[in-house]
């Protein structure tokens, strides 16, 4: 069968209950994401978290509330961040302070468009880019 047939193809029950399955499996699921500061593995944010965060993003009307935005979404995302030893290792008060501990803010928001664009996100992550 063509891609384009494949489109076509009406969805059925089963076809919806997959496709629930796999996005249930897909927020388990780790990548690995090549940035500025190297590969780092993350995890998907839940639907609800993400959005969140985006909407915070979309209020932000500075670059310095975007990157403490986007500092959210990289500990929220990049579960090695949320080991407590890095936050005893630093003596930091707020856990999101650990992105700036470990990252340069270039590194900063090129991981945290990263992260909204593997979400599916890539207009909003290229608009932010810019």
């Amino acid at each position: 069968m063509s891609k384009a047939k494949e489109k076509e193809k009406k969805l059925t029950l089963n076809d919806f209950i997959a496709k629930a399955k796999q996005k249930e499996k897909d927020k388990l699921s780790f990548k690995d994401v090549n940035t500025k500061a190297g590969l780092i593995t993350m995890q998907k944010l839940d639907d609800k978290k993400l959005l969140n965060l985006m909407d915070q993003i979309e209020e932000c009307d500075t670059m310095q509330e975007m990157v403490e935005v986007y500092k959210e979404v990289i500990y929220e995302s990049v579960p090695i961040l949320q080991k407590k030893e890095l936050s005893e290792e630093f003596k930091l008060v707020e856990p999101y302070d650990v992105v700036t501990q470990v990252f340069k803010i270039d590194e900063i928001v090129d991981l945290a468009v990263r992260i909204i664009e593997i979400h599916g996100l890539n207009d909003i992550g290229e608009d932010l880019k810019n």
